[in-house]
């Protein structure tokens, strides 16, 4: 019998009204699933339901509802920057607060999708994060964000209603580098990061859950390496292998302790056109599909 769990996947993108992958020019924020032989997808416009197999015993969960959302900074307009190399910038225009009526339009968009996970890019910080918690949605999420290599404070962070009950690991990849060939030295590989947000059953030490989020590097040219398109192919490359090394790692034991394979997810900003960017190929290799 089939029909033990389903995944619910809500995307939205950077506009603040309720918007399912509002696209922002080249760019649009996406859900990567994974699709495995044993897991039945039925495919929407604004949604995927994922059906696992049967566990052997009663899991505390039947839906999971899934988001991510660029909201552009929460509190403060950041300003523009000029990049002077992968991790230095210089400022062109100050910083200033947000609009509240773009706050509330945040705030809105997150009421009424009711998600349990959400993945967040361009956060300010974990402060801005609490905050937004505290102040505007209830303190009814656990907040969990860890900072990147972008110096602007374009952070990539998550959110897990408390209500679920479950335990959380959160794991950064910020250190990976590579050989820049346009800078001609050892460079931080993801301009912001590639962290992994685990989820286990209360009490087990086996995830029954992955998600990673994602903030892929921006279309800006650089010294050969037009639209960064080399950098993004080896932020995505490195990423495969990163959610390769999870699966060998947790994916048998998933299956013996809860019944089913691990399902995996890659959600975020990947700041290409999904469909034909020859950067997500490494995705499309390990079985993933867009959620469109």
């Amino acid at each position: 019998v089939k029909l033990s769990a389903k995944l619910i996947v809500r995307t939205f993108g950077f506009t603040l009204m309720s918007l399912l992958l509002a696209p922002v020019s080249h760019s649009e924020t996406r859900i990567a699933l994974e699709d495995k032989p044993k897991i039945q997808t039925t495919l929407k416009s604004s949604s995927c339901d994922i059906s696992l197999l049967k566990s052997s015993r009663p899991f505390p969960l039947s839906t999971l509802r899934l988001m991510t959302y660029n909201v552009k900074n929460l509190f403060t307009y950041r300003g523009k920057f000029d990049r002077i190399s992968p991790t230095e910038f210089k400022r062109k225009s100050p910083e200033k607060p947000k609009p509240i009526s773009e706050l509330l339009g945040v705030v809105k968009v997150l009421n009424e999708s009711n998600p349990e996970v959400v993945v967040l890019q361009e956060v300010d910080d974990i402060f801005s994060l609490h905050k937004l918690n505290k102040d505007y949605l209830g303190d009814r999420f656990h907040v969990l964000l860890i900072e990147g290599n972008d110096a602007r404070g374009i952070d990539v962070g998550f959110m897990v209603l408390k209500s679920l009950k479950v335990r959380m690991k959160l794991d950064t990849y910020r250190h990976e580098t590579w050989a820049d060939p346009a800078e001609g030295d050892i460079e931080p590989l993801f301009s912001r990061d590639f962290p992994i947000l685990r989820l286990y059953e209360l009490g087990e030490d086996v995830p029954f859950f992955v998600i990673a989020g994602v903030h892929g590097k921006s279309q800006r040219d650089r010294r050969g390496d037009p639209q960064s398109v080399n950098w993004r192919t080896m932020q995505y490359q490195r990423s495969a292998e990163i959610v390769s090394e999870i699966r060998n790692k947790y994916g048998a034991a998933t299956e013996e302790v809860y019944g089913f394979e691990l399902p995996f997810v890659i959600a975020g900003d990947f700041n290409v056109h999904i469909p034909e960017a020859i950067e997500m190929k490494p995705f499309w290799q390990l079985g993933f599909h867009d959620t469109l």
